[in-house]
Order: C-alpha cells, then sequence, then structure tokens
C-alpha cells in the first residue's frame, strides 16, 4: 500500500453533505463514498445512555427544542432528526452509541468524538468493551482532560487529542496521553510540521478541511488521514494520484 492509498478518509458526521449528520442514514453512505471510516458526536441524554448528535441542543438538526442532556432517551427518539434536511429523510431519528455499534461493527471504522465532557466518558468505556470494538475505534475530542480519563479507563482504547495548533507543548501532551494520532488544523499544516510530529513517533490527522484546496494540501503535507465532508472527493483524489504515479513507475 503507498503512502497515498494508507491515508484515512473521514466522512465528517457521516456522509453529511449527502444525507442528515450523525444519523444512519448518512453512515450507511460512507461506503458508496469512498470510505470505511465515519467521525461522529457524543452526548449523553438525561437518562445516561450516549446518543449521536453534534449540538448540545436539538433545535438545528431535528423538529424539537431544548437541550439534548435534559431529554431522556425515548424524549430523543421520538424526535424527527432528517427532516431539516429533506423530507425524504423523515423517519431518521438521533441514533445511541450502542445501536451504532450493533450496525456498523465489523463494517465501519470510527472516530467517536466527545462533546459531554465528563459525562460521557465511563458510558463509552463501557459500551467499547462490551462490544468489544477496540480494533475499530478511537475516541477523539479537544479536551485532552477527556481523553486522560478515557485512557485511565481502560488503556486499550486508541485516542486521537485534537490539538489544532501544531506546538512542542501540545505534541509533548498528546505523546503523553498515548494519543495514537494529533489533529492539527489544516492552516497550520506544512510538509516540515508533519515530518518532524511524525519524527517523534505521532501521526497527524487534519481537523475538518474546508475545501478541496484545503484537501490537497494536507495530502502533500502527508498526513495520516483527515476529517472531510466529502469523502467522495477525497477517494477520487487519491485515486487519480495513484493512477499518476503508476504511469510514472
Amino acid at each position: 500500500m503507498t503512502a497515498h492509498r494508507s491515508i484515512l478518509n473521514i466522512a465528517h458526521r457521516g456522509g453529511e453533505a449527502h444525507a442528515p449528520e450523525n444519523t444512519f442514514a448518512a453512515f450507511d453512505k460512507a461506503p458508496s463514498l469512498g470510505t470505511n471510516w465515519v467521525e461522529t458526536d457524543l452526548r449523553v441524554s438525561k437518562d445516561g445512555e450516549v446518543v449521536l448528535i453534534h449540538d448540545a441542543a436539538v433545535e438545528r438538526t431535528t423538529n424539537g427544542a431544548g437541550k439534548v442532556g435534559e431529554k431522556n432517551v425515548a424524549e430523543l427518539k421520538a424526535l424527527d432528526a432528517g427532516s431539516w434536511f429533506d423530507p425524504q429523510y423523515a423517519a431518521e431519528r438521533i441514533p445511541t452509541l450502542p445501536e451504532f455499534f450493533r450496525r456498523y461493527r465489523g463494517k465501519l471504522h470510527s472516530m467517536l468524538e466527545i462533546k459531554d465532557v465528563g459525562r460521557v466518558e465511563e458510558r463509552l468505556v463501557e459500551l467499547v468493551a462490551e462490544m468489544d470494538v477496540y480494533g475499530e475505534t478511537v475516541i477523539i475530542g479537544s479536551s485532552w482532560q477527556a481523553l486522560e480519563r478515557v485512557k485511565s479507563l481502560d488503556a486499550q482504547i486508541e485516542i486521537g487529542w485534537t490539538a489544532f495548533e501544531p506546538t512542542d507543548e501540545n505534541v509533548d501532551r498528546a505523546l503523553n496521553l498515548g494519543c495514537h494520532h494529533i489533529g492539527i488544523s489544516p492552516h497550520a499544516l506544512t510538509p516540515e510540521v508533519v515530518a518532524e510530529i511524525k519524527a517523534r513517533g505521532l501521526p497527524v490527522r487534519s481537523t475538518n478541511v474546508p475545501n478541496e484546496a484545503a484537501m490537497q494540501h494536507a495530502v502533500e503535507c502527508g498526513v495520516m488521514g483527515m476529517t472531510i465532508n466529502f469523502p467522495e472527493k477525497l477517494a477520487a483524489y487519491l485515486r487519480a494520484l495513484e493512477t499518476e504515479r503508476g504511469a510514472g513507475e
């Protein structure tokens, strides 16, 4: 496998450009978009279950109102999580993490982003162990304290700290945490920065890329992967690079 082909193409909130974010409809589309990696967001319901939704409140992505943490699972599951995107997705619901694992275990790899810091970690660790998804799950987030807690609960779980900036202090912290990778903003990436961090034994993931120019720049810098809203474009770009490379050999 070449360096280009090994880049992780991580569909941000599933296939969110093609279906309502963080729903089964979005995750189901990932393989057809050229990837078996998805990213999603973790929050906790009032009754303690981990659910997949980005915002602290439900207004933007459902027909409901109020905060996620003030509703129990039954109330959250009653919401329409798809019509805001397109009426054809009216049947989509907010998934729970157990539902996600049952549906995609052995089929998709996931990067699970902790949003409710201090509330998600224990139940998340329990579920990873119960469902035995160690080899296909990486826990990510911008809170190093949350990731430290995850590691203290279960050292087997892979974590990736979204540090954004490639400072020496951030790289040191990621290494001390035992991170699988460090997440750096596209604007802060250069080939030299990525090479220096990799030389210290830490792969670099680009955080969400805003456009195709940033996508190509991240590839050229040598990242191990990127979280992206348009995974089909990255898949096509990587195929084109491989074709070009093959023609030149």
